[in-house]
C-alpha cells in the first residue's frame, strides 16, 4: 500500500480517480510495463493505491537502470491524462546488489 499526495486535479475535474504506472526498459530493448489500482474520486489530493509495482526478468548489471512512474488520471469517457511523473535512476543501488 502507498499514498500519493498533493495531487493537482485535472481542469473541470474536482474529483479525478488516480492510479499509477510504471516502465522499466531491458537491455534488449524490451519495456516492462506495470500497473496499479485505481483510487476512485480523489477528492482530497491523497490516492491510496494498494497494488504493488513488480518488475520481473530485470538482470544485473543492467546498462539503463531507470523506473519511470507516472500519476495518471483514470478517465472513464475520455483518454486517461498524466498528472504527474518521475523517473528513478537506479545505477547505485544496482551496483551495490551487484556486490552482494
Amino acid at each position: 500500500v502507498f499514498k500519493v499526495v498533493d495531487i493537482q486535479p485535472p481542469e473541470g475535474n474536482s474529483e479525478p480517480s488516480v492510479k499509477a504506472s510504471g516502465k522499466m526498459t531491458l537491455d534488449d530493448g524490451k519495456d516492462l510495463f506495470e500497473e496499479t489500482d485505481t483510487h476512485f474520486g480523489c477528492d482530497d489530493g491523497t490516492a491510496t493505491l494498494n497494488w504493488r509495482l513488480v518488475f520481473k526478468n530485470v538482470m544485473i548489471p543492467c546498462k539503463q537502470p531507470r523506473l519511470t512512474v507516472q500519476i495518471w488520471n483514470d478517465n472513464m469517457l475520455a483518454s486517461d491524462e498524466v498528472l504527474a511523473e518521475v523517473t528513478l535512476d537506479f545505477s547505485k543501488d544496482f551496483l551495490i546488489a551487484r556486490k552482494n
